[in-house]
């Protein structure tokens, strides 16, 4: 990049956050709303998403076997123009109530610090620093994005916080239901055909309108679980989104999916049923505990022994791992493979990494993996991008989303683990904590973990955030 792109790059992305900055203050002395724009963040994020997948003109017939696939379809005009939409709209929304903190006579309530410190320390690490100073130093406009639309997720109040989950689900119920919907009139576009899953006679994978299964399967859990916590008041309704998000995870054949959502859905319900649990599982009276928990351990080794001694259950292990459902588990899918480059160009550069472009359609091209659009980890994406900066500010990161985790679950009837589990479950097949830019896809379960959070852990009082139907919960509107 020569000095005088440099310099009109600089004037005009400038110039644009000062004709936003001036808009969002208009509005902002026009109209002193309690509330602004970011609550409705997902909508035109997914369509966005979906406007690029139906456009993309994509075969998912191409994608089935992860070595073999090609680089997914590139942006067209089109989808690009709206991706700088959703960009503007960002910047709008964030600016507009940032100006509302600003100038807002009332008392606003206080972000927390440790949280902040933690975002920061991410962004810089693992966007601003392998942008600048890694192998291959590279930083625009467009690395900031997903960072502006996590720190408006901190600033948001109570009340926005209650609309953002409800905007979510909705937008997250029209997204996968159009998915659903294109199966019989496009098949070709949102399903793939001749997969080998684990569930017999199975053999489609769904993508919908997502990029790749995997997304698809992450977001039904971010949605199944707005649906749990935040059900539709119609009784319908509630049940089709509740098929709509189970179907949508099934079809999307995401082992790594799966798991999460069984753990999460179990965070969900020890929280919310902690005082039954304990009522019928801890009283010495009744050990049921301990008789159900001995008497699993007798059946589990019962059952292997007869296993291994009368159905030559060795032989079907060997024989399944030798077969190609058995390989891509040994294997992920291949990621193996990844991951072994992104140690590579970790050890050309390992202070700062390669930088943010790395996994482009460049470097793409020169280790001739079309499909790696990612590490495929988060871990060897932060080693890979930005080296042992990037790693560090990971670790710190997660330790503090992790804290505050831990100290929010029982206000948020178990949602904060839940939601934090779906995403380092998925940081070990995908890459989770992707900063550099925003995706509504993939940065939907972080930004809505960071509002319940900053609502969740306030220093003058406990916040009790609440199901509208769960029995333990006072408030019906959501928010205590």
């Amino acid at each position: 990049m020569d000095t005088n792109q440099l310099i009109m790059g600089s004037i005009a992305f400038f110039g644009t956050i000062g004709l936003v900055l001036g808009m969002a203050l208009t509005v902002h002395w026009g109209k002193n709303r309690d509330t602004g724009l970011m609550p409705y963040l997902f909508y035109p994020g997914l369509l966005s998403a979906a406007f690029f997948a139906l456009t993309s003109h994509r075969d998912l017939t191409a994608y089935v076997d992860l070595l073999k696939a090609s680089a997914p379809p590139e942006k067209n005009m089109a989808s690009a123009w709206v991706g700088r939409i959703v960009s503007i709209f960002i910047l709008f929304a964030f600016s507009e109530r940032v100006l509302h903190r600003l100038f807002s006579k009332e008392k606003s309530r206080q972000v927390p610090g440790m949280l902040l410190f933690g975002l920061v320390v991410f962004f810089l690490s693992n966007v601003i620093c392998p942008g600048l100073f890694g192998s291959h130093p590279s930083l625009t406009h467009e690395n900031f994005y997903a960072m502006i639309a996590c720190l408006a997720a901190l600033l948001m109040n109570d009340k926005e916080a209650s609309l953002l989950f409800n905007s979510a689900r909705n937008a997250m119920f029209l997204f996968l239901l159009a998915g659903l919907i294109l199966i019989p009139l496009v098949p070709s576009l949102v399903i793939a055909n001749n997969y080998s899953g684990l569930i017999p006679l199975l053999n489609v994978r769904l993508s919908g309108l997502t990029n790749h299964p995997n997304a698809l399967g992450a977001l039904s859990i971010g949605y199944i679980l707005c649906v749990w916590k935040f059900p539709f008041q119609n009784r319908l309704l509630n049940r089709t989104a509740w098929i709509v998000g189970m179907l949508s995870l099934i079809l999307s054949q995401s082992k790594t999916s799966w798991i999460a959502f069984l753990c999460s859905a179990g965070f969900i319900i020890y929280f919310t049923y902690a005082s039954q649990f304990k009522q019928y599982f801890l009283n010495h009276r009744r050990p049921f505990l301990s008789l159900f928990l001995i008497a699993s351990v007798m059946l589990g080794i019962l059952g292997t022994f007869i296993a291994f001694s009368f159905m030559d259950l060795g032989d079907h292990i060997n024989h399944f791992f030798n077969s190609r459902t058995g390989s891509d588990l040994l294997t992920l899918t291949g990621r193996d493979i990844i991951w072994q480059v992104a140690l590579e160009e970790w050890h050309k550069s390992p202070i700062f990494g390669y930088g943010l472009t790395i996994w482009d359609d460049d470097f793409r091209r020169s280790i001739q993996m079309g499909y790696a659009t990612s590490a495929h980890s988060q871990f060897y994406q932060s080693l890979s991008s930005a080296g042992l900066v990037g790693v560090s500010g990971l670790f710190v990161y997660f330790s503090i989303l992790l804290y505050y985790s831990l100290s929010a679950a029982k206000q948020s009837g178990g949602l904060t683990m839940a939601l934090l589990t779906v995403i380092v479950i998925g940081c070990f097949s995908e890459a989770g904590f992707v900063l550099g830019n925003f995706d509504a896809q993939q940065c939907m379960e972080h930004i809505l973990l960071l509002v319940l959070l900053a609502v969740c852990c306030q220093p003058e009082k406990k916040k009790q955030f609440a199901s509208q139907r769960s029995p333990n919960l006072n408030n019906k509107k959501g928010w205590a």
